[in-house]
């Protein structure tokens, strides 16, 4: 028997970043299929089967098309992706060709964001996000100072006494 095999998932950039409003259970959903995606990796991999998964952002479907339709949308949407464009199922197609192909035999428990750079602008320009990131980095600095001056003073304490 031939000891190998591709499972591949297909998730949604959902289910790695945040919406506004009305995707509670597509997120999530999408969420549990990145997770299986990784565990049905680390499980079958021993059997020479990869699984992966692919994370597109908007393809137009007939199930989106009244949402694409409308050009505020249409526009909205675009503006937050670097390439300007939604996916074409050509995008799809060609990432799921690679990721079941032997190109990708040592590819696994992955979701590879078929996006157009959607994921990477997004994470880089989330208000929450940077406000975390701002509150970590003057968090780690206050942290660098309070060593430097606890050293000082350990120093100081030494030749004291």
């Amino acid at each position: 028997p031939r000891k190998s095999g591709r499972i591949l998932n297909i998730s949604s950039v959902k289910s790695l970043i945040g919406t506004t409003e009305n995707y509670i259970a597509y997120c999530a959903s999408k969420g549990a299929v990145n997770m299986y995606t990784k565990q049905l990796a680390c499980e079958w991999g021993k059997y020479g089967i990869t699984c992966n998964a692919i994370a597109p952002t908007f393809v137009r479907t007939p199930i989106n098309s009244f949402q694409l339709d409308d050009p505020v949308f249409y526009k909205k949407l675009t503006d937050r992706i670097p390439l300007g464009r939604i996916g074409e199922k050509k995008d799809i197609a060609c990432a799921a060709l690679y990721l079941c192909s032997d190109a990708a035999a040592f590819v696994n428990g992955q979701v590879l964001c078929v996006d157009g750079g959607l994921t990477a602008m997004q994470q880089n320009t989330d208000p929450s996000a940077m406000q975390a990131k701002r509150c970590v980095t003057e968090m780690l600095r206050k942290m660098f100072i309070f060593k430097e001056v606890s050293h000082d003073l350990r120093k100081c304490e030494q030749r004291i006494f």
